[in-house]
């Protein structure tokens, strides 16, 4: 959603996992955010590493593919052979975080953002071989604005960007 609100012109800048490139875009490297698949650990119990295949075992909660995120998950998830039986797709990461709190599956979520809800006994890492792909994040603007404005506004979120608490204001 906010790269096609970056094309039809209602951003002026945007700061998405990098999963979409455009000529007539510029994309400034940010950093990467490892992701990890958790779960309640109501539902999964064990704490040895699963295999893809075991973890589709069970319903797999993912973005949809209007997520960069989702995007390339999916793209991973087909490499690795991966066809989850059970699959609910959401444009909220919010919505799965709940989901897979509440117990109804499993998801990839950022590790050092959501730390604290597995200090608090919320969710637990299910360890998977292989492990999910780092994620990497861009700022992006179109080359048709103002260039010094927006490659200012760019390096100040490469400069500032961190992953490793929620909501930062």
């Amino acid at each position: 959603d906010l790269y096609d609100r970056l094309q039809e012109d209602n951003l002026d800048i945007i700061i998405i996992p990098e999963a979409f490139s455009d000529p007539h875009v510029t994309a400034v490297q940010l950093k990467r955010d490892r992701n990890v698949w958790m779960v309640s650990p109501r539902l999964i119990r064990t704490r040895r590493k699963l295999s893809i295949a075991e973890l589709t075992d069970y319903t797999i909660l993912v973005q949809g593919n209007r997520s960069g995120t989702g995007i390339r998950v999916s793209r991973w998830l087909k490499s690795e052979g991966a066809m989850p039986p059970r699959l609910f797709a959401c444009d909220s990461l919010i919505a799965l975080l709940g989901l897979a709190v509440a117990g109804l599956g499993v998801t990839y979520l950022p590790l050092q953002c959501f730390k604290p809800l597995i200090t608090q006994g919320k969710l637990k890492v299910i360890p998977t071989d292989p492990e999910l792909p780092a994620i990497p994040y861009v700022a992006m603007y179109r080359h048709d604005r103002p260039g010094a404005f927006m490659a200012g506004v760019a390096e100040l979120a490469h400069a500032t960007c961190d992953f490793s608490r929620q909501l930062q204001g």
